[in-house]
């Protein structure tokens, strides 16, 4: 559950730093002030940080099995075991 809150909070994060972003390009584009550019840049470097923390946060620890692994094994024994037979009546 941490961790779920964790990506939460990152994922809020990289959503506000995109509206920043924007509003300072809007203020630029409307303008022609360049602190707003300024600001823009500085944003988005941010942003690209924040983009890479939630990477590195979904990422699957080393040695233990992938999300995906397990996904996949569980399926199968859902499968096999809870699908039933169907039969073409």
């Amino acid at each position: 559950m941490n961790r779920a809150l964790d990506l939460d909070n990152k994922l809020w994060g990289i959503l506000a730093v995109v509206r920043v972003a924007e509003s300072e390009q809007r203020g630029y584009l409307l303008t022609g002030d360049p602190k707003y550019l300024e600001v823009f840049h500085t944003t988005a470097d941010s942003g690209l940080r924040a983009v890479a923390a939630v990477r590195e946060a979904i990422v699957d620890k080393p040695g233990a099995p992938t999300r995906a692994h397990r996904n996949r094994a569980l399926g199968g024994a859902q499968v096999r075991g809870g699908a039933g037979n169907h039969s073409a009546t």
